[in-house]
């Protein structure tokens, strides 16, 4: 009876284990695709933060070194040369001639017959700088010894040496009382390059009146004294930037 009672335990194991669903198989870990020439492998860096490249750090060395010669000369003050021309059809043309006259910002004011010209006049190319510094080591050497041995600014020593040459622009130019400064435009460059600004201001038409003829006396017209003679105005006036007149002067 015992061999019976084993035998039969047996037999019910072996069906329970048939009934029993089998384990499936895990999936695998998603494999890397190979590297190739379109797709290389990422490296993670270790503090999380991305690494410039040699070309980013020669980038960002330039951009240093342009704010600096800005920053430089930016308390200087710098007056372009402006010149006042007609083109023969009835407009006004404005030329100024400064470095990076092309890159200034032109506003006009048609209530004030003014425009205004803006913008910061800097030295770009390493040889304009490389010809600021020895300037400077030339003024400097030709101090006496005893100024010298004082403490001497470099930054004032390079303002000096570019004063007149570099600086922030910042002009307003009285027109002629007929330039319609609402029709102003830039003109397109055909020579000078960036060193030369060119805007053309279109004439307004003016009616002129006829003179009234006395019978009586041909100088009635000029007055009792006769005709008198004015020397003509230059209308073409700067006030020295933002509207003020303390300094005016002519071209």
């Amino acid at each position: 009876q015992a061999q019976q009672a084993q035998q039969g335990q047996q037999a019910q194991r072996a069906q329970w284990a048939q009934q029993e669903p089998r384990p499936t198989q895990p999936f695998p870990p998603p494999v890397p695709p190979a590297a190739t020439a379109h797709h290389p492998p990422r490296f993670q860096e270790d503090d999380g933060e991305e690494s410039m490249t040699g070309e980013e750090e020669v980038e960002e060395e330039v951009e240093e070194e342009d704010a600096a010669w800005d920053n430089l000369v930016r308390p200087l003050r710098l007056r372009p040369k402006v010149e006042l021309s007609e083109d023969g059809r009835g407009a006004y043309i404005i030329t100024v001639k400064s470095p990076k006259a092309s890159a200034m910002e032109v506003t006009v004011s048609p209530e004030t017959q003014t425009l205004h010209l803006k913008g910061l006049v800097a030295p770009e190319s390493q040889r304009e700088r490389q010809a600021i510094l020895q300037l400077a080591e030339d003024h400097l050497a030709s101090f006496p010894r005893w100024h010298r041995q004082r403490r001497v600014s470099e930054a004032g020593l390079l303002r000096q040496v570019c004063r007149g040459m570099y600086g922030a622009v910042n002009e307003s130019l009285e027109l002629p009382a007929d330039a319609d400064l609402g029709g102003a435009t830039r003109m397109q460059q055909s020579f000078g390059g960036r060193g030369s600004l060119s805007i053309r201001v279109p004439r307004r038409r003016r009616h002129v009146q006829k003179p009234l003829h006395s019978q009586y006396s041909p100088w009635f017209q000029h007055g009792l004294h006769g005709p008198q003679h004015q020397q003509r105005r230059n209308p073409f006036v700067t006030t020295g930037g933002g509207g003020a007149r303390g300094g005016s002067w002519h071209w």
